[in-house]
């Protein structure tokens, strides 16, 4: 205390951080007659909200219930408001806004499904996909999901890493015993078509910095960058996001009658009165059943052997469920295509005998004619 130097130990103090000068509240896209707004949470997190005339929606989840409560009980000249909606008053604009482009993306190194990703983006709205909201926070336009409805999210640039705030974007691509590995979402390939890396994490990019979505190398830098450190992989894009999307095309291909056909809801009533029976049970319902075809419906490649549906651990069997029978074991195969661009998954779908498969087979009701 008298000299002023240290006293002994190995302590040393650390520099304390600064403090980023985050706007409150920002308004960086009007889109005819709905205005988008960010407003701050808590610490650095923020959410979304969206004022269309005198009607109000604010996207935290603690202000998504109160506003289904406060639209359930108010009356129809009632605007709904929360502070966050409040903070509208002080908004300012955003600092930059991007476009995606057929040039960006063709620059942007990057595998063919990820450009295509990429593409549907593009087309899919009329106005920027990027907005800079603060030297570290950006607000970046992806498909819309169940529980991004408006399709915008947050980036958040720190001093070692990209982290993206949308729920959908919070998977692993790969787990080993000291380190999980995150794979790169449509955001962060939107945020690093039009800016380096290195440019965003100037302080660690010598050391190489790490995203909360991403997989780092420095080999797979993007075209358009000079510099030599460390950049997300571009190329990195998982098997099943591919399967599923070409999935979900080849099930959009089946289609159902409203009104279910006689025919099909009297062969129910037969193979119950057969399977009830049991001397004739090998007359009722089939005990196995099989994607019909040997072609993709999606791509037309051929596809695999019949195999069990890889998220049942007990195999193949599945459980039968009509008026007169209850569970029933039955089996039910899948194959998938053996297009490495497609990989869809075929199942079996029996409407003929009257059935619907999923991971209980449940047949068409006779007596109310739905399914």
């Amino acid at each position: 205390m008298k000299c002023g130097y240290h006293l002994g130990g190995s302590y040393q103090p650390k520099p304390k951080k600064s403090k980023c000068d985050l706007p409150q509240c920002v308004e960086f896209l009007t889109h005819g007659t709905c205005v988008f707004y960010s407003c701050r949470t808590v610490r650095n997190h923020r959410c979304l909200f969206v004022i269309d005339g005198d009607q109000t929606q604010c996207h935290n989840e603690k202000c998504k219930l109160a506003r289904a409560a406060f639209m359930n009980s108010a009356s129809n000249t009632a605007s709904f408001s929360c502070k966050h909606i409040a903070k509208k008053m002080e908004a300012v604009p955003s600092l930059s806004s991007h476009t995606l482009t057929a040039e960006i993306i063709e620059q942007y190194k990057g595998d063919q499904v990820t450009k295509s990703n990429l593409t549907a983006t593009m087309n899919s709205t009329s106005f920027p996909h990027l907005f800079r909201l603060s030297e570290s926070i950006f607000c970046v336009y992806g498909p819309p999901t169940s529980s991004n409805p408006v399709g915008f999210c947050h980036l958040t640039v720190s001093e070692t890493e990209l982290e993206c705030s949308s729920s959908d974007c919070k998977w692993y691509g790969s787990v080993m015993r000291q380190e999980k590995k995150k794979k790169v979402c449509i955001h962060c390939h939107t945020l690093l078509c039009f800016f380096d890396l290195a440019t965003l994490i100037p302080s660690q990019s010598a050391s190489g910095p790490k995203t909360s979505s991403a997989t780092i190398s420095q080999s797979d830098a993007p075209a358009n960058s000079t510099s030599t450190v460390a950049h997300v992989v571009a190329t990195d894009v998982p098997d099943s996001s591919i399967s599923r999307a070409s999935t979900i095309e080849v099930n959009m291909l089946n289609t159902l009658p409203y009104q279910i056909p006689s025919h099909v809801l009297d062969s129910i009533s037969l193979n119950d009165s057969r399977s009830s029976d049991v001397e004739n049970n090998k007359t009722g319902w089939p005990m196995s059943y099989y994607p019909e075809g040997d072609c993709c419906h999606c791509c037309g490649c051929k596809l695999s052997s019949a195999r069990p549906h890889p998220r049942q651990k007990a195999g193949a069997v599945l459980y039968l469920l009509t008026n007169a029978i209850a569970f029933l074991p039955v089996e039910v195969y899948v194959k998938f295509c053996t297009n490495a661009e497609c990989k869809a998954m075929h199942q079996a779908n029996p409407f003929d005998i009257g059935e619907l498969l999923d991971s209980v087979v449940c047949s068409c009701c006779k007596e109310k004619n739905v399914h």
